[in-house]
């Protein structure tokens, strides 16, 4: 018996060290894209200031910067919503408005990792997006969960609209049921003229909610590289945070085994 238990504990500790493993790659890729984001960024503003966006954007195109700052949020925005993005950063829907276009401009992030901090958002909170062509200041005006099959809420909105997509619950294991939305309105003038842009398919609005679902790849952990950036604003909400989920109570237990607690360990040994 203390053999096999002695085998359950090294293999117990194998799959630790491998998670860990897992966990350093994708975490370091993320901060050396966001690191490069936030330099084309910067250099974009200052030499190209008031910039329109390109007619064409490609994968991994840096859009801009999403801050807010009483959730302590600064992240780059890149073009598109499918895993390579969206393990990098924060992804702009392909075919919904830029920021400082009229309409419904779509932003998705996984709960884990770059939008987990939306759990405290409220009502009034407010989003500033940077980009070339302007920062663009938005204010929370509500917050909703709904089914990954409510793809209306990603479609065309009158005025200028920030939608934030991301999963919910926000302490599920696994893939969560729902999808926590956070919608807010601009309230900063248009500073730049707006460019043309297809409008989103079903099809693509369909996969950014299934995307926010997926874990960050741990392969193809490189984006494309850059060739555009355009404007991001900010957005936050007032109202108390939203209920967290009370069931799922095995997944809570088999949370503890995650990578940070197991480094935690070994030290202490």
């Amino acid at each position: 018996m203390r053999g096999a238990a002695k085998w359950v504990e090294r293999g117990l500790w194998t799959i630790g060290f491998l998670a860990l493993a897992i966990w350093l790659a994708v975490w370091g890729n993320a901060r050396r894209q966001q690191a490069g984001g936030n330099r084309e960024l910067d250099r974009r503003i200052k030499t190209e200031p008031r910039s329109l966006p390109p007619m064409t954007l490609i994968q991994g195109d840096v859009i801009g910067r999403i801050e807010i700052p009483r959730l302590e949020i600064s992240t780059i925005v890149f073009e598109g919503t499918g895993d390579e993005v969206l393990g990098i950063g924060v992804g702009h829907l392909p075919g919904s408005p830029l920021p400082g276009q009229p309409g419904n401009v779509v932003l998705a992030a996984h709960r884990d990792t770059f939008f987990r901090p939306l759990r405290n958002i409220h009502k009034r909170d407010t989003i500033a997006v940077v980009t070339p062509g302007g920062t663009r200041r938005y204010s929370v005006d509500e917050t909703t969960i709904v089914t990954p099959d409510q793809t209306e809420i990603l479609g065309p909105a009158s005025g200028a609209i920030l939608t934030l997509v991301t999963c919910y619950p926000f302490d599920w294991f696994g893939h969560a049921p729902q999808r926590f939305i956070v919608r807010a309105h601009e309230v900063s003038p248009t500073e730049a003229p707006a460019s043309e842009v297809k409008a989103q398919t079903q099809s693509e609005a369909a996969e950014v909610m299934a995307n926010v679902d997926h874990p960050p790849p741990v392969h193809r952990i490189t984006r494309p590289k850059p060739a555009a950036a355009e404007e991001i604003a900010a957005v936050q909400d007032d109202d108390p945070a939203p209920p967290q989920h009370s069931g799922n109570r095995f997944v809570h237990g088999v949370k503890r085994l995650n990578p940070k607690r197991l480094w935690s360990r070994i030290i202490g040994r």
